[in-house]
C-alpha cells in the first residue's frame, strides 16, 4: 500500500516475475476487472475459468484494490471470497492499493477482517517519478535515450 506512483505495481510485477523464473506459477488480475470476469464467466483456458485460476494459482497478484462509488456489493464480495479462499488454501497473494489499513477497514470491513488473518502490510514510499515525467513533458523536455 502507498500513495499514487510509488511503484507498488512495479514491485508486485517484479515479485511475480521472480517467482515465475523460479518455477512458481503466477497470475495477475486487477481488482476492478476480476468481478466482471466472474460475472461473465470468462475462461482462463479450456480447463479453467478466471475464477478457478485465481482461486488456485500458487501466486496471485490483485492489482489496484480501490473503493468504488455506487452499488459495488458484488465486486466487494467477489474479492473478499477470492481472498478468503486463497487464505484457506494457504496460497500466496499480493494485493496493491493506494488506501491505508484504516481506510480499507472503514470501506471494506469484511475484507479487512479476512486480510488481518494472513496479511503483512508493506507500505511503499518514495519519490513520485510520474511527477518528474509530467514536468518534463509540460516543459517540452521529452526524455530521450540519454535521459530515460
Amino acid at each position: 500500500m502507498g500513495d499514487y506512483s510509488m511503484g507498488k505495481t512495479g514491485l508486485a510485477s517484479i515479485c511475480l516475475k521472480a517467482a515465475c523464473q523460479r518455477g512458481i506459477i503466477g497470475y495477475w488480475i486487477t481488482a476492478r476487472a476480476y468481478p466482471q470476469q466472474v460475472i461473465q464467466q470468462h475462461d482462463f483456458d479450456q480447463k479453467y475459468s478466471v475464477q478457478d485460476r485465481a482461486e488456485t494459482v500458487p501466486l496471485l497478484v490483485i492489482d489496484e484494490l480501490q473503493v468504488r462509488e455506487g452499488n459495488v456489493k458484488f465486486s466487494e464480495q467477489a474479492i473478499e471470497h477470492l481472498v478468503r479462499t486463497r487464505i484457506d488454501a494457504n496460497l500466496c497473494t499480493i494485493i496493491t492499493t493506494n488506501h491505508n489499513t484504516e481506510f480499507l477497514k472503514d470501506h471494506y470491513q469484511a475484507l479487512t477482517e479476512a486480510l488481518r488473518e494472513a496479511v503483512t502490510p508493506i507500505v511503499v514510499t518514495g519519490h513520485n517519478f510520474r511527477e518528474d515525467r509530467q514536468k518534463e513533458f509540460t516543459d517540452g523536455r521529452r526524455p530521450g535515450p540519454e535521459t530515460a
